[in-house]
């Protein structure tokens, strides 16, 4: 060990004691006469000489602890520290850094096989650090920069060879984006233990000149590395028909004419039916200007399932799709992964809803209609009415209105078991309902509702701007099965049940006996009702790599599972999910009832910056050798202290304490 000293200068503070042996030197020298006035104090003299025979020396003790604390201050602030003597070899000590980001799974093209950088990096490593490890019988460090850098390999010898072959047999690349500024900053730390060690990062970005502690190796090769990439697609309506807009990227220093292709699968035809659509091919020339910094090319395409130039048809127009699938095939670039796209979200959810009434009124038929105008983009709603010499179904609906009476069906064979049940103004009790109806009150004058809950079903609805004239008392059988949201009088107007097994909404009222009509709160409350219990599960469904999203369910729990087999369960809503892969993504919804699951899928691409395979990025760092030392200074800094705290006490305690 050698010690060095970061600020030399300091250790002028030294002639500090030379100064203090002066002063002691001409100070008067005093004889110290000790007198007492009486017999006891005398006696209490002579047991103090007896016991205390270091009295003489109290003062020279003084001086040596004093001689020594300026000693330690001089050192201390001279900042000592202690280096290794290979420390000194930069030869010694190598942090390597390999980038694990996903473009780092560029591959080659050539006639010498297929290999990607981050290969081509491992491969590189094996060969340099039997040179390191054995000749120069040095140290080794490894740092795999992915999403989280950390060290696969910290401060290994020869003597643990295998222990690093092992590391670098099972590193594998990332599919993010990998932290190298990170993978740095943590390599940086070993350059406190060894200020001439030296940092090797290997990456397929360009950083630039990263200080003279940094060799990057570059692996970015433009004469046998090139790519094409999807980088992202949408579907949207426009004039009644779907129009996909995609944006595409290649990079490299080439020109090519390939053809992207887009397979339209499940399209909904004018019949109702679900049929494959012909495959449209369209035709896109790439040229990429050599002084682009990044070697890239970027173009937007708008493309129309219709336009006969690409082989559509102007019959071939659709209301709805379960897939699209946009590829370039056959193309042998660096990222295979970038080259294909799936779009999802072209099903809407399908509402059903069916409406019974022994005394119908044209309320829930406009009020619906306004409803599958308004939420036509999400939703598909269809609403049926049943007609009073008619047999309502009790199976295949999300919604079941029975307004008034209640049909014999159901009071033989009981209420449906895959939707949500709303009895509006029932004129009996059912007995599995689970509640008690007792009298039918009839108010002198409108009377306005109370409003009992913040429940989602009451958003944007006014209790107190809704008016009743009549209504039934009903009380709960058992307490706890309802939630009370609305009440008149004290009486609930408002019941809902929400359970994994039944959805049961009750209001004792007649619509025709009430101004509920009048106002936008009945539109609103039909709105409630479709949001709240049949609540979309996604608002989009095209997401880039760690990417997040909210999610809703309408049944009980979602089951999401990936491509590669996945899975999770999710049971509190509204949730998030993160996507950790690429690929599809499968979110089943099951219902705690008697409903069919629903399917719906998203897509999960590569983050177009790791498409993009020819990246330069700045990091404004500047790493040197031998100007950070905190951590070794920082050691016997504490040991200094340490010893001019213990001297400050003991010369606290020679000069003013009594030695007893």
């Amino acid at each position: 060990m050698v010690l060095q000293w970061l600020a030399p200068l300091g250790l002028l503070g030294l002639l500090g004691i030379a100064v203090l042996t002066i002063l002691y030197l001409l100070k008067p020298k005093y004889r110290e006469k000790v007198v007492s006035s009486t017999f006891v104090w005398k006696l209490a003299l002579n047991y103090r000489k007896r016991k205390i025979p270091i009295e003489p020396f109290r003062n020279l003790l003084v001086f040596f602890c004093q001689v020594f604390l300026l000693a330690a201050c001089a050192v201390a602030v001279a900042q000592p520290y202690l280096l290794s003597e290979n420390a000194l070899n930069a030869d010694t000590e190598q942090i390597v850094i390999i980038d694990a980001s996903a473009s780092m799974r560029a591959e080659t093209v050539g006639t010498d096989g297929r290999v990607s950088r981050f290969d081509r990096a491992i491969k590189d490593v094996r060969r340099t650090m039997d040179e390191l490890l054995f000749d120069k019988e040095g140290v080794l460090s490894i740092i795999l920069a992915d999403k989280t850098p950390h060290y696969i390999v910290n401060s290994a010898s020869r003597d643990d060879y295998s222990r690093i072959v092992d590391a670098l047999d099972t590193a594998e690349c990332s599919s993010f984006h990998g932290d190298v500024e990170g993978a740095i900053e943590l390599a940086q730390e070993k350059l406190y233990e060894n200020p001439a060690a030296k940092i090797v990062l290997y990456s397929g970005t360009e950083y630039g000149d990263l200080g003279e502690a940094v060799t990057v190796n570059t692996l970015a090769d433009p004469e046998s590395e090139w790519n094409i990439a999807i980088e992202s697609c949408t579907a949207s309506i426009e004039e009644n028909e779907y129009v996909f807009r995609i944006d595409i990227a290649a990079y490299g220093e080439f020109s090519s004419r390939r053809d992207l292709y887009l397979s339209i699968k499940g399209a909904e035809n004018g019949d109702g039916n679900r049929v494959d659509l012909p495959e449209l091919k369209v035709p896109v020339t790439f040229g990429v200007d050599s002084n682009v910094e990044d070697k890239s090319s970027h173009q937007s395409l708008t493309v129309r399932a219709t336009d006969p130039d690409i082989g559509g048809s102007e019959d071939e127009f659709f209301s709805s799709f379960e897939e699209v699938v946009v590829e370039f095939r056959d193309l042998n670039d660096s990222i295979p992964d970038d080259d294909i796209v799936h779009i999802y979200g072209g099903l809407k959810d399908e509402i059903k809803v069916q409406y019974y009434s022994s005394d119908q009124n044209s309320y829930f038929y406009l009020g619906f209609h306004i409803l599958i105008d308004n939420m036509s983009k999400t939703r598909d709603i269809s609403f049926k009415q049943v007609y009073r010499d008619e047999e309502p179904e009790t199976e295949g609906y999300d919604y079941y209105i029975f307004e008034h009476s209640i049909p014999q069906k159901i009071l033989e064979n009981g209420l449906p078991k895959d939707g949500v049940v709303i009895l509006w103004d029932p004129d009996q009790a059912i007995p599995e309902l689970g509640l008690e109806f007792g009298e039918v009150v009839e108010l002198p004058e409108f009377t306005y509702l109370s409003g009992e809950s913040d429940h989602p079903l009451l958003n944007y609805v006014d209790p107190a701007r809704i008016g009743v004239s009549k209504y039934t008392k009903v009380t709960p059988v058992t307490e706890g099965e309802f939630e009370t949201l609305m009440s008149c009088n004290g009486d609930p107007l408002l019941l809902v049940r929400n359970s994994s097994r039944e959805k049961i909404v009750v209001l004792p009222f007649s619509i025709n006996q009430s101004n509920v009509s009048y106002f936008r709160d009945f539109e609103t409350l039909l709105y409630n009702l479709i949001n709240y219990y049949m609540p979309i599960t996604l608002s989009q469904y095209s997401f880039e790599l760690e990417e997040s999203t909210g999610v809703n369910c309408k049944g009980e729990t979602l089951y999401v599972e990936s491509e590669s087999g996945k899975s999770f369960t999710l049971n509190d809503f509204p949730s998030s999910v993160t996507f950790s892969e690429t690929g599809t993504y499968t979110l089943t919804t099951r219902f705690g009832y008697a409903k069919e699951d629903e399917v719906r899928k998203v897509f999960v691409r590569l983050s177009p910056k790791e498409s993009s395979i020819f990246n330069v990025e700045d990091l404004n760092m500047d790493i040197q050798n031998g100007e950070a030392t905190g951590i070794s200074r920082k050691d016997l800094l504490v040991y200094f202290a340490a010893v001019i705290v213990a001297l400050l006490f003991i010369e606290y305690w020679l000069q003013f304490k009594d030695i007893v």
